[in-house]
Parts: structure tokens; C-alpha cells; sequence
């Protein structure tokens, strides 16, 4: 499989090279788009208005990436790194939480569903985000944290007890695959996790 980066992907190759995967530097090629890191997006995407933690967006990207998204064939995987992920959970029908705590410049426990024992494990994560993807109902959960003590949006304050958050997930018939770390930055088991959960569903593995 062929795989084309968008912006703020970083050294993403250094860990799909590895897996058999080959970049390709002409999108109509590719069997993967990958949605990297960055800044918040437009809560406009998710239809809410942004709150005081949420940063300002970058508009144009927003744009770039929104028509990329709508100009890919249906058979084009599409995989979102942290901001990636929470992009692509707004263009699936998803939401976000706009603002969380424990969570932006600390490494936390990921718990998640490992395809070849057919249970929940866990592991060690990066993390630099504040803000938490709430899928679609339609989509697949397969990775959680459990750090949070508030969660916000426009709409709602939640302080929270036992609130599972989204890390990694998936949305099968869209052909997305969101992951809120970031294996590009090297780190051993967000890697290990990455590489693991990629493979399964891209191999049909979850459903």
C-alpha cells in the first residue's frame, strides 16, 4: 500500500516504512492519507461555537484538508494523527470535547483492544492534546484513557468520575482510522500501539 501525507505528519515514515508501506508523493496514488497533528480545529466543523481553551484554528487548513477529505475516492483510507484523528471524527458526524485536563505534555495509560488475544490491554501513550474525539455511533472504539477530571464543550461542564476517553477508533465503512497519539515522534509503545491497531483493521481484523 501507497501512503501521501498532509501537513504536520513529521517523521510518520519511520514507523509505516517498517510495515511494508511506501510513500508516494502524488496523492491519486495512495491507498492512505495520513491527517497530521496541529492545532484545534474549527469547532464550526462539529457545529458548536469555540470555547475560551479552544485555540484559535487555522481556517485554512481547515479548508484544504475538508476538500481533501471530500475529493478522495471511497476505497482511500484515511488515518488522523491527534489532530488528524479529531478532524476526521468531526467529518465522519462525530464531535469533540473542546477542553480536558491530564492529558496536553504528559505520557498517560492507554487501555486497548488487542486483535490477537481479543481483549483489553494496556500501555503507555504519548499525549499533547486537550481535546477528546466523541465518534459517531457508527464507529469502532479501540482505544480509551482515563485520566480526565473535567470535560468541556459549548453546550456542557462535566466533572467527570470513571468517563472513559476516545484515543484511537475507527469508522469502518468511512474507511478512517483515528489515533490521538503520536507514533511519529518515536516513543516505544504508542509506536508498538499504532503499528498493532493500524494493521488489524486495515487487515479486517476489528469489526
Amino acid at each position: 500500500m501507497q501512503y501521501f501525507t498532509l501537513a504536520n505528519c513529521g517523521n510518520i515514515g519511520s514507523v509505516l516504512d517498517p510495515m511494508g508501506f511506501t510513500k508516494t508523493s502524488n496523492m491519486d496514488d495512495a491507498d492512505m492519507v495520513i491527517f497530521g497533528g496541529g492545532t484545534d480545529i474549527s469547532p464550526s466543523l462539529y457545529k458548536q461555537v469555540p470555547i475560551k481553551e479552544t485555540s484559535a484554528p487555522d481556517v485554512e487548513r481547515d479548508k484544504k484538508e475538508l476538500a481533501v477529505y471530500k475529493s478522495l475516492k471511497p476505497s482511500v483510507w484515511k488515518i488522523g494523527i491527534c489532530r488528524g484523528s479529531q478532524l476526521l471524527c468531526a467529518l465522519a458526524g462525530g464531535s469533540l470535547w473542546q477542553h480536558t485536563d491530564n492529558h496536553a505534555g504528559r505520557a498517560h495509560t492507554l487501555t486497548y483492544y488487542d486483535p490477537d488475544t481479543k481483549d483489553w490491554q494496556e500501555t503507555i501513550t504519548n499525549s499533547v492534546h486537550h481535546q477528546v474525539c466523541r465518534p459517531p455511533d457508527e464507529a469502532i472504539i479501540l482505544g480509551m484513557a482515563n485520566e480526565s477530571t473535567v470535560l468541556k464543550d459549548a453546550k456542557e461542564y462535566i466533572h467527570v468520575n470513571n468517563y472513559s476517553e476516545v484515543e484511537v477508533w475507527a469508522h469502518l465503512g468511512l474507511k478512517i482510522f483515528g489515533f490521538q497519539g503520536h507514533p511519529e515522534y518515536g516513543q516505544k509503545e504508542t509506536v508498538q500501539v499504532f503499528t498493532k491497531l493500524l494493521k488489524a483493521v486495515l487487515e479486517g481484523k476489528v469489526k
